[in-house]
């Protein structure tokens, strides 16, 4: 089967969580189309982001697909970074396992554990059956 690859735009204005009373995951919708390709272990899809710290501080967050509660045990992403400047700005991208995503709408969630983050840019980079 051939691929080809595609993206979508999740999220380009930015958006700020962080720990006290924004514990609450953020969560985006998106739908991918009917021909979406989980990938192999050498072609997974890949979620892009802008990420920079509001404080100067540490801070630690995670994201997840579709199931809120793999927050609790096991997200698919997970970053820690200490004493980062306010000033810092990151572009990060994280290849993911596609059988945590599937053709039609899924839901992406963000969640901090340690400071207060602000993101922007999110992108989903993913494969997809060439007709």
């Amino acid at each position: 089967m051939t691929t080809l690859a595609d993206y979508l735009i999740i999220r380009d204005n930015p958006f700020e969580i962080g720990t006290g009373n924004l514990t609450q995951p953020s969560a985006f919708d998106f739908e991918l189309p009917s021909d979406y390709v989980k990938g192999t272990n050498v072609a997974k899809p890949i979620l892009q982001f802008i990420v920079r710290g509001i404080l100067d501080d540490d801070y630690f967050f995670q994201i997840g697909f579709n199931d809120p509660q793999q927050l609790q045990s096991k997200s698919e992403v997970r970053y820690k970074f200490k004493d980062v400047s306010k000033s810092r700005i990151f572009t990060m991208h994280e290849a993911i396992d596609g059988s945590k995503l599937k053709p039609g709408k899924n839901r992406v969630y963000f969640r901090i554990i340690e400071g207060k983050v602000g993101f922007s840019d999110v992108v989903l980079w993913f494969q997809r059956k060439r007709n």
